[in-house]
C-alpha cells in the first residue's frame, strides 16, 4: 500500500500506519504452528498475511489457489 487516493500523499501515509499498527496488535494475530494435513484457508479480500520463513527443502508443503468471480454465493458443483 502506497497512499488512498484523493487523499494528501502524508495525510493518506498517516492514516495507513494508524490502520496498519491497529490491525496487527497482537490480539488480531493469528500464528500458526504447522502439523501434518494441516489446511489452510483465507480470503485475500479481506484478511492481511505474510509469508514466515519456511524450510522447503525438508518439509513438503502443497498449496492450491482458488479464485471465485461473480457477485453472488458460491455454489456447490
Amino acid at each position: 500500500m502506497v497512499r488512498i487516493d484523493g487523499m494528501a500523499e502524508s495525510d493518506s501515509r498517516k492514516l495507513l500506519d494508524d490502520l496498519i499498527s491497529h490491525s496487527t496488535q497482537a490480539k488480531y494475530v493469528y500464528r500458526h504452528i504447522w502439523r501434518d494435513h494441516d489446511v489452510i484457508m483465507w480470503d485475500n479480500r479481506c484478511t492481511m498475511h505474510s509469508v514466515e520463513p519456511f524450510d522447503n527443502n525438508t518439509i513438503r508443503r502443497v498449496m492450491h489457489r482458488v479464485t471465485l468471480t461473480g457477485e453472488g454465493a458460491p455454489v456447490a458443483v
